[in-house]
């Protein structure tokens, strides 16, 4: 025997998990700011975050990450067991498609581009909340993974600041 709630009560009661909203991914740009030279302008890439582990708080993530700083840094197999081991957030960066197709081609071979130079020069690179009322973490640090040229892993640093491997924590601008 099924038993229903009288109509005044149903909003009391929570739904079930089958039928409660998914969280929508983050959809926003990567503008990689030039470093230091007054003749490269910056590029801004589309992305979208996908896969994500852990609390993210991708509803408040701000629109726009601006990348300021590359760093060298260690083997991507010691960032990855330094995240794992400091049970950092993770989710996995991808391009965005775009309305139009050679828009979308262009984005995506610029995504794969910025991967394949952190990979080739073991580089990381980070983006620091541009919006300190929201967080008071570092930001996120961008790493390449092995599984794939065009995809970026992201550590979310929402309260912390990143790990020493990084360096001096960079300010937004």
């Amino acid at each position: 025997m099924a038993f229903r709630l009288p109509t005044h009560l149903e909003s009391l009661v929570p739904p079930p998990v089958a039928q409660r909203p998914e969280h929508k991914p983050w959809r926003g740009t990567f503008t990689l700011m030039p470093n230091g030279s007054a003749t490269t302008a910056s590029q801004v890439l589309y992305a979208t975050a996908a896969e994500t582990e852990g609390d993210n708080r991708t509803e408040l993530w701000p629109a726009n990450f601006f990348i300021q700083h590359m760093y060298p840094t260690i083997e991507l197999q010691e960032i990855q067991s330094w995240v794992k081991r400091h049970s950092v957030p993770l989710c996995m960066f991808m391009p965005d498609r775009l309305p139009y197709s050679n828009d979308s081609k262009a984005n995506e071979g610029g995504f794969r581009s910025l991967a394949r130079f952190l990979s080739e020069n073991k580089m990381i690179a980070v983006a620091p909340w541009n919006a300190p009322d929201r967080f008071s973490g570092a930001g996120i640090l961008l790493f390449p993974t092995q599984a794939s040229s065009g995809l970026l892993v992201g550590a979310i640093f929402l309260q912390t600041g990143f790990p020493p491997f990084v360096g001096s924590t960079p300010t937004s601008p």
